[in-house]
């Protein structure tokens, strides 16, 4: 049997003649469970709302972008499209042309990134899912169709219904301007309106999308792509698939995963995270120094009590270990209960959705995203003892110093 121990445990269940220190210790417990509860919380409500912006971002940006190192566009007929669509892995291809264009609808305009692309477009992202309104149809015949995003809609007032009213898109031509006339600088064609999506208000506001051939003649760019995009198997390796492509095309291409074309979301993302869980944590270091006052007092309640051990034969160690075990134990069960309880927030906010955004179609979410994630649990337990450990050696420290200062009981000068 572990006496220490043992002893922490009737110490900290059983009722002291100060009722004081009983509910200075339960403000510890309850101190160190709340903290951990936000602390998971917090966490997970970062999860959820990581892994639904990845969903949007990754509906819309391929597994794998291929574009040029230096320079725009290049020449479709002498890349080695052939070679790539044979990879293992390599599930679609489409070639993308993509250009600053000026929109303009009845008299609004409007900036944007005309971005053209081929049916097969649908197949590497799930833009389908996401159509606010119309329908995913780029070319029909002889008529060519463009798809907006909704920010870009609604700055233009386009109504997709109203099929009298085209959309126009300049973009400036190359080589010299003419002096005397603006719009002579200028290529431009129309196209209708036939559907808007709704992904996020960066993309919403900056993509429209056409068929590859429309943009081609528009920007006067036969064969011309400014870039390759690439479906693959999840079930494939597709580090080891980018590492074959960089092998086929060279240095003069750059080829990005979703992460990289994403870079700067995935590392602010982090970079929140990581700030929301250390203010917090600061927030549960106060809480915690709670555990030093109740064993503060604890520690003077028991001066006759480690006068008989000390008198018994008992080492000064196994008193140390005894209020060391009954600081663990104080962050340990307020670090359990909190996990526990927060745990159950998190799942009841899952199944029943206890926190809503909205109703409607301005809402893409209808309730607060959350995620559970085991590597969350470990840390914050980690976080709560260690920071718990620390509270408790200030305490012990403390009291050593007032052992040392000879102001505790005489008996209790040994207590080294």
């Amino acid at each position: 049997m572990n006496l220490p121990l043992f002893i922490a445990r009737r110490y900290l269940f059983s009722k002291k003649s100060f009722n004081v220190i009983n509910i200075i210790t339960g403000i510890s417990i309850l101190g160190v469970s709340v903290g951990t509860l936000s602390l998971i919380i917090v966490l997970s409500v970062f999860n959820g709302l990581e892994g639904f912006m990845e969903s949007l971002y990754n509906s819309f940006h391929p597994d794998i972008s291929i574009a040029l190192v230096e320079g725009k566009s290049f020449n479709s007929k002498e890349f080695p499209s052939d070679k790539i669509k044979n990879l293992e892995g390599v599930l679609n291809y489409t070639e993308v042309v993509e250009e600053f264009v000026l929109l303009k609808y009845d008299k609004n305009q409007f900036p944007a990134m005309l971005k053209g692309v081929d049916e097969d477009y649908k197949n590497i992202s799930d833009i389908e899912s996401h159509l606010y309104e119309g329908k995913f149809v780029l070319e029909n015949k002889n008529k060519n169709f463009a798809i907006l995003g909704q920010g870009i809609a609604f700055n233009l007032g386009v109504n997709i219904t109203n099929y009298g009213t085209p959309l126009r898109i300049y973009v400036p031509k190359t080589g010299k301007a003419s002096s005397t006339n603006l719009m002579n600088a200028f290529s431009s064609k129309q196209i209708t309106p036939i559907g808007i999506f709704q992904i996020s208000a960066e993309l919403d506001m900056k993509y429209v999308l056409v068929s590859k051939r429309f943009a081609q003649k528009l920007l006067n760019k036969r064969n011309k792509i400014t870039g390759v995009e690439l479906g693959l198997d999840p079930s494939m390796d597709g580090d080891i698939i980018q590492q074959n492509i960089k092998e086929i095309i060279g240095s003069d291409f750059s080829v990005k995963n979703r992460y990289e074309q994403n870079d700067l979301f995935y590392k602010t993302q982090k970079t929140e995270k990581l700030m929301a869980f250390f203010i917090i944590t600061f927030i549960l270091i106060i809480a915690i120094f709670n555990v030093v006052g109740s064993l503060t007092m604890l520690m003077v309640e028991k001066e006759n009590d480690v006068a008989v051990l000390l008198g018994m034969g008992a080492d000064t160690s196994v008193v140390r270990k005894i209020f060391m075990y009954n600081g663990l134990l104080i962050s340990f069960i307020g670090a359990f209960s909190g996990l526990i309880l927060g745990a159950l927030i998190v799942l009841a906010q899952e199944q029943f959705g206890l926190l809503q955004l909205g109703t409607g179609t301005e809402f893409l979410l209808a309730e607060f995203p959350v995620e559970l994630r085991l590597t969350d649990f470990l840390v914050v337990m980690i976080t709560v003892v260690g920071i718990g450990f620390l509270a408790t050696k200030f305490a012990m420290s403390q009291f050593q110093r007032k052992i040392e200062k000879g102001n505790t009981l005489s008996m209790l000068n040994n207590f080294r």
